[in-house]
């Protein structure tokens, strides 16, 4: 998420998933391949984070153990976010495992696919 135009289509897609989702929803992002964020993207991740709170009951997001800064920033944008809910991960296994007592099968399996 390189700037607020990218994070509001992001928000906008987001918010379209999510009125399609009848009841609570569990989330699962890849966010390896960012880099450090402006003060002003980091903002507006938040506030895109926060927006959906209400319908997000698990969040797995999936960092790079080698991205140490961008991870510091990662976990302050999620924590300030304020889902208990919402989790941050730096190894494919344990992301799946946060997600074990939530998913069905068939929704594990597209985890698994989705994180490759």
């Amino acid at each position: 998420m390189r700037d607020i135009q990218t994070v509001a289509y992001v928000q906008r897609t987001m918010a379209h998933t999510l009125r399609q989702i009848h009841g609570p929803a569990v989330l699962c992002a890849d966010w390896e391949q960012i880099e450090i964020l402006s003060p002003q993207v980091s903002e507006a991740v938040i506030a895109m984070l926060a927006a959906t709170n209400a319908k997000i009951v698990s969040s797995g997001i999936l960092l790079a153990p080698e991205a140490a800064t961008f991870n510091l920033q990662a976990e302050r944008v999620i924590r300030d976010a304020n889902n208990p809910g919402r989790k941050a991960f730096r190894d494919r296994r344990k992301l799946l495992d946060w997600f074990a007592g939530v998913l069905k099968p068939d929704e594990m399996q597209a985890a698994c696919e989705f994180l490759g």
